[in-house]
């Protein structure tokens, strides 16, 4: 059963990342129902994690939220803090959407020390490129650079060219949007 329930938390990812909500939904909440009868709290927090995505995706905030933060809780409480770094960039993710540049720091933050303390460079990279992305929201251009320029230097160092690509077009935004100088 742990491995139908971890299947379906594989599809539900993918379905996610092909951008098909409905699907990602039915996976995850198919998951959902059979481990309440399992009992694995990281197989719930995976689901939880996944749910709180998709429901970003779609727009519903709450609910992302809400799933998200109750991933954080189960993920803490079963010791399983190896994957807490993605959960982190969800709510960072989510705070951003929502405007509360704070929160979306407080939680890119945490992603950015998880990552880091892993060795993930890749999640470490991308965080740093969110990061600039909030700083650039807000209009502190040195700050958005500042991370820009940590994020392409691990991205050029690991031969990242996804994360390349999106900080190079980041770069492109930040000189069209910078003051020009006196």
């Amino acid at each position: 059963v742990y491995g139908q329930v971890q299947t379906l938390v594989n599809l539900g990812n993918v379905a996610w990342l092909l951008q098909d909500h409905d699907a990602a939904l039915s996976f995850y909440q198919h998951g959902q129902a059979i481990v309440a009868d399992l009992g694995d709290v990281k197989l719930e927090a995976q689901i939880l994690r996944g749910l709180g995505d998709t429901y970003r995706s779609m727009g519903q905030y709450v609910d992302a939220e809400h799933s998200l933060l109750q991933a954080i809780d189960l993920k803490k409480h079963s010791g399983d803090l190896s994957c807490l770094k993605h959960t982190f960039m969800g709510l960072g993710a989510l705070y951003h959407n929502l405007h509360r540049p704070q929160e979306a720091q407080k939680y890119y933050e945490l992603t950015l020390e998880s990552a880091r303390s892993q060795g993930d460079t890749r999640i470490e990279s991308l965080t740093l490129y969110k990061l600039a992305a909030l700083h650039m929201a807000q209009q502190q251009f040195s700050e958005c650079e500042h991370y820009l320029n940590q994020a392409m230097k691990i991205a050029t160092l690991y031969d990242y060219r996804d994360c390349l690509a999106q900080i190079h077009e980041q770069f492109g935004d930040l000189e069209l949007m910078k003051p020009e100088p006196d």
